[in-house]
């Protein structure tokens, strides 16, 4: 059938309801409405509940006679179910007397419920039989009625009025009553009437049996070789299915003590994450519900306080339709106890920076490094006004400061300070460096002198080495030791009564910044102006070669610069002179005259050259000596 097709109300009808619910719904103590299909109502007041694979009720529906639309209210035993779905089935009746009136019948029959209990269920059903509609004159007449299963005849139950049936079909009595012979037959019934002249109206009671669920009884009459059958149906069916299964993981130590803490996650085979975050309780459980049909594994991700992770999978599985929690259980061992942490030892170091002669020395700079590895721990360490660095917070081991830069005024000391922070350090480890002033220059206390100034007698007193700009560092005057009062001047390591070549010293390589060439104005003649060669030098001296003044050609064809002054030979002064910075004093032992002359082309100027490299090698090693006095 279809909704809107036209019921008879002479008959009952059975309507049936499939229904399903969405997992992610909650239908605990929820309520929806359930309307019948238009045409029919109720048949009787109703109520079915509906169970699910274990017998459980999880839901309940009613409804009242001659109502079309009930109410299905779930219980909380399917909250926890997916793939929710079910059925409800009902009884019913039409409500449309679609049929011709005919009163020509001889025999018809219907029943119903006449009485329940408090439960709702029937305790008695009144089945009615009539016949001779037409009211003919029968006479004799017997009606016999089988009775249905579950059902048990109530004897002298049964009444017979008499009348007829109107035009509409409906039996209008007139207060006359027939008493039948009765016999029972098992479950066969036989009514014997006699004197009957006019429509009867019969009546009799049985006691139904009533069983869970929608239940019919049926009954069938006849008389005359005509057959009827009617029904009395009740209740209805109702069933509600789903996947009830799930786990209890039971978390405990090996001592069987429950761990509360741990963390899980629920993986599908696929190893899909199904549920992550999943904490055992106070109880050491976890509760799993709501998971569909498949495998799936439980995997421990933290575990608790005090015992170690144990991340082998627990594997299970649920079934479809499952309806059963199965029981996990899972031990972790206690975490085995990590030894006491020995404190690391905070060391500190402490310098101290001095001179040979105990003064302190700031601005020293150092370096911190593993004496090991030789990696470089700190940088930038700098002695303080009071001559201290300190460095803290040092671990147990070997380590080195090595100066990186000296204070001004000193040479960097570059043996580096090595020293050991025990693993038992208290206190503070002492240590020391000194170092040594800068050498000192022009007899200096190791200070740079100032300038030099042009004597008042104008002649140049630090002339620029050639191939040097005047703004070059002009090369250092060296003041030579003064002669005695008498006698000829005294060198080191020179004896006297010999030629002394004045000291040059020329740029060294390994003293950058130093002075270079020392010469001496005073040892030849003045700019523009012809210097005359010494002959005749005193007793036990050299004669000095031939000077040329700037701007003339000297004996072997060689020119002169014009602003400076150069040399061809030994400066043109005889080295028992005794001269001090540019001046000339005769020693005392001497009086013979110096005979001057302009150069001659016969002078040898191979001599010459011989006396020049073998001055310059002197005055080197002489230089080299003096210096050496002062480091």
């Amino acid at each position: 059938m279809t909704n809107g097709t036209a019921f008879n109300k002479w008959e009952n009808y059975e309507v049936s309801y499939h229904w399903s619910l969405p997992d992610d719904v909650s239908i605990a103590n929820q309520t929806t409405s359930v309307t019948l299909p238009t045409g029919l109502v109720a048949a009787d007041d109703t109520t079915v509940p509906l169970t699910n694979q274990t017998g459980q009720i999880i839901g309940q529906f009613t409804i009242k006679v001659g109502a079309t639309t009930g109410t299905l209210n779930f219980t909380a035993a399917a909250e926890d179910a997916v793939d929710r779905k079910g059925t409800l089935t009902l009884f019913t009746k039409g409500t449309t007397d679609n049929e011709t009136t005919d009163n020509n019948w001889t025999v018809n029959k219907i029943g119903w419920i006449a009485n329940k209990d408090d439960a709702g269920n029937p305790t008695t059903l009144l089945w009615n039989v009539a016949f001779n509609a037409g009211s003919e004159n029968l006479g004799r007449i017997t009606i016999t009625d089988a009775l249905g299963p579950n059902q048990t005849y109530v004897p002298g139950s049964v009444t017979a009025a008499t009348g007829a049936y109107d035009a509409a079909g409906s039996f209008v009595a007139d207060g006359g009553h027939l008493t039948p012979t009765v016999t029972q037959n098992g479950q066969t019934l036989t009514f014997a009437f006699s004197g009957v002249t006019t429509a009867v109206d019969m009546t009799y009671q049985s006691v139904p049996r009533v069983s869970p669920g929608s239940q019919t009884w049926t009954n069938t009459a006849s008389a005359n070789g005509q057959t009827v059958t009617a029904s009395i149906p009740f209740g209805g069916n109702g069933s509600g299915t789903g996947t009830y299964g799930g786990v209890v993981l039971n978390k405990t130590g090996t001592d069987g003590v429950a761990l509360p803490g741990a963390e899980f996650e629920v993986l599908q085979s696929d190893g899909a994450v199904v549920e992550a975050g999943l904490t055992t309780d106070a109880n050491g459980q976890i509760s799993l519900k709501k998971l569909h049909a498949g495998d799936y594994v439980l995997v421990e991700t933290k575990a608790p306080t005090g015992y170690s992770l144990k991340p082998i999978a627990i594997p299970f599985t649920i079934t479809a339709g499952a309806t059963a929690i199965e029981q996990l259980y899972e031990n972790d061992q206690a975490a085995a106890t990590p030894p006491a942490e020995t404190p690391v030892a905070a060391g500190t170091v402490a310098l101290t920076k001095t001179t040979s002669t105990g003064q302190v020395l700031s601005g020293a700079v150092y370096e911190l490094q593993n004496a090991l590895t030789g990696a470089v721990l700190q940088t930038g360490l700098t002695t303080d006004a009071a001559g201290k660095l300190t460095v803290t917070d040092l671990a147990a081991g070997d380590y080195t400061l090595t100066e990186v830069q000296a204070p001004v005024g000193y040479h960097r000391n570059p043996t580096p300070v090595s020293f050991t922070v025990p693993a038992t350090a208290s206190g503070s480890i002492q240590v020391a460096q000194q170092d040594v002033a800068n050498p000192p220059v022009n007899g200096g206390a190791g200070v740079t002198p100032a300038p030099a100034t042009p004597p008042e007698n104008g002649l140049v007193t630090n002339p620029p080495l050639p191939g040097t700009s005047p703004e070059s560092t002009p090369p250092q005057v060296e003041t030579l030791p003064q002669p005695p009062a008498t006698g000829m001047p005294s060198y080191p390591g020179i004896s006297d009564g010999t030629d002394q070549t004045p000291v040059v010293t020329g740029p060294q390589a390994n003293h950058p910044g130093e002075a270079g060439l020392s010469w001496h104005p005073g040892m030849g003649g003045l700019p523009g102006q012809p210097t005359p060669s010494g002959h005749g030098a005193p007793a036990g001296h050299l004669d000095n070669p031939p000077v040329t003044a700037p701007g003339a050609t000297n004996g072997i064809g060689a020119s002169l610069p014009a602003n400076g002054v150069s040399a061809t030979g030994p400066i043109g002064n005889d080295m028992g002179n005794g001269i001090v910075n540019g001046s000339s004093t005769p020693p005392t032992t001497s009086s013979t005259p110096v005979a001057l002359k302009l150069p001659q082309t016969a002078d040898q100027p191979e001599r010459d050259l011989s006396r020049v490299g073998l001055s310059l090698l002197l005055g080197s090693l002489l230089s080299w000596w003096w210096r050496r006095r002062f480091v």
